[in-house]
């Protein structure tokens, strides 16, 4: 996973694109906080959330043991916009896998923006909101 430093560990799970790019214009203010960490996706991939929840979990504990005295360090995973719910699902899922969980621009709000729904909505019937 790279280079470990003494920091708390971000896993940044990327958007739709699952490519990771965003977080770069951010990693400037986030690296002297965090060891930042990005999950990226290849646009091939067709793993469930499931799968996906599962893998994150085992590379925080995989990360965990490699870090030695490090390891009581805070780990936070970062959901943004589609992987909002994959980051909710680790920490349902697996409890012990993140310190703290970030939703960022989440997909999981989708029903709570009304204007959204008037371009090609996505509710019963294409009303909007049920």
């Amino acid at each position: 996973l790279g280079v470990r430093r003494p920091l708390p560990l971000l896993i940044f799970l990327p958007g739709l694109d699952g490519s990771g790019l965003l977080i770069w214009s951010q990693l400037e203010e986030l690296s002297p906080f965090y060891d930042v960490r990005c999950l990226a996706m290849p646009p091939t991939d067709r793993s469930t959330y499931e799968q996906l929840a599962a893998i994150i979990a085992a590379e925080v504990a995989e990360e965990r043991a490699a870090r030695g005295n490090l390891s009581g360090m805070p780990v936070t995973v970062g959901g943004e916009s589609f992987s909002g719910p994959l980051a909710l699902l680790v920490g349902a899922t697996y409890p012990d896998a993140a310190d703290y969980l970030v939703v960022i621009n989440s997909g999981s709000a989708f029903r709570r923006h009304p204007l959204l729904f008037y371009g090609s909505p996505p509710g019963p019937g294409g009303r909007g909101p049920p």
